[in-house]
């Protein structure tokens, strides 16, 4: 389906708001914003970060196509409009040399969001057309108005990017991405072949068993990736009975070296489903990196033993972390055992284990 475009403001009145920038210069001789006399002007400078307020929609129009490597745009907490969105569009297509992208258009409860898909459109748009951007993160968090329409047709805007590595997309309370629709949403993230890292956030959505397997399935099909990152913190409607066995297609990466994986708030993991889940995880023989949040599970002391002993085959483990707040089942002495076990792990350098 085809938006329709809405050509950039022109009433010197419809001025972007007051947002935090960050802009790092690719080339040798860096330079940056600095304010004199009202005005922004251009200056010798290895580093910009700064609020600009009424003068950024002026001063990003004069100065687009300048060569940058990494750009942030952080608008959180403002009312951020689809002919902005068309503008921002735009300024980041001039950044022909960019390599990393960052969105911030998080919302709060009081504000709410006028961003749309329109608005997530002319955003994809722009990014498309970078051809050497490595690492791209969205963060949409309570905007209300992005459907799964708008979530599809920018995995398929993007992904033309070859040099995309790195994809990081916060749809936490999304409440207008629809469960019936997943399906055919994540379909679009098949084109992402290239992808080596993903960090997708579903916090407080409303994703039922169905839809979160259809996304498991999409990303066991992407055979480049090495890095996986799920959140699904307090999504009431998935069911602990479940969840060792949606992950089983994950084992086709066998590539994966690092896995997040945060499952605080769904219905109380059992001893029997924790022991099938780090089953599930040992079938990842190149696994460096550990993170789990099993928040008010009900693990037991002879489960958390037992899980111990199959962390010790996670040989190539660098970096564990372990979340187990909230649980009531666990002593204090078998806490203690599981983290003396652990230290026979012969890589591992970091490690952060939380009981009480």
């Amino acid at each position: 389906m085809d938006f329709k475009e809405n050509p950039p403001p022109t009433n010197r009145s419809q001025k972007l708001k007051s947002y935090y920038v960050h802009l790092e210069i690719f080339d040798q001789t860096n330079v940056t914003f600095a304010k004199k006399k009202g005005f922004f002007h251009l200056k010798k400078m290895s580093k910009f970060k700064m609020r600009m307020g009424k003068y950024l929609q002026k001063i990003l129009l004069k100065y687009q196509g300048i060569s940058l490597r990494n750009f942030t745009f952080d608008a959180r907490f403002h009312r951020f409009l689809d002919h902005e969105a068309h503008l921002l569009g735009d300024i980041i297509r001039s950044f022909k040399g960019l390599k990393r992208l960052q969105l911030v258009f998080e919302h709060s409860h009081s504000c709410g969001s006028s961003l749309s898909d329109l608005g997530l459109y002319y955003l994809a748009r722009g990014i498309k057309s970078l051809k050497k951007i490595k690492s791209t993160s969205i963060d949409i968090k309570r905007c209300i108005k992005i459907t799964d329409l708008g979530l599809s047709t920018f995995l398929k805007n993007t992904h033309i990017v070859k040099t995309l590595e790195s994809l990081d997309i916060n749809l936490s309370e999304c409440r207008s991405i629809l469960q019936s629709s997943f399906p055919q949403c994540w379909a679009s993230l098949l084109m992402h072949q290239h992808l080596k890292r993903l960090t997708i956030s579903l916090s407080w959505c409303h994703i039922e068993d169905k839809g979160l397997s259809a996304l498991i399935n999409t990303v066991a099909k992407l055979n480049n990736l090495v890095c996986f990152e799920l959140d699904l913190e307090s999504c009431h409607k998935i069911f602990q009975d479940v969840v060792s066995e949606i992950f089983q297609p994950l084992t086709a990466l066998k590539q994966l070296q690092a896995f997040s994986l945060n499952l605080k708030g769904i219905r109380h993991i059992s001893t029997e489903k924790a022991m099938m889940l780090f089953n599930f995880l040992a079938n990842f023989k190149e696994l460096q990196t550990l993170k789990l949040n099993l928040t008010w599970s009900s693990i037991t002391d002879e489960g958390l033993n037992e899980i111990s002993k199959q962390i010790l085959d996670f040989r190539q483990l660098r970096s564990l972390e372990i979340n187990l707040r909230g649980n009531l089942c666990i002593s204090q002495a078998a806490a203690q055992n599981f983290v003396t076990v652990i230290q026979a792990l012969p890589l591992l350098g970091h490690r952060d284990i939380q009981f009480f």
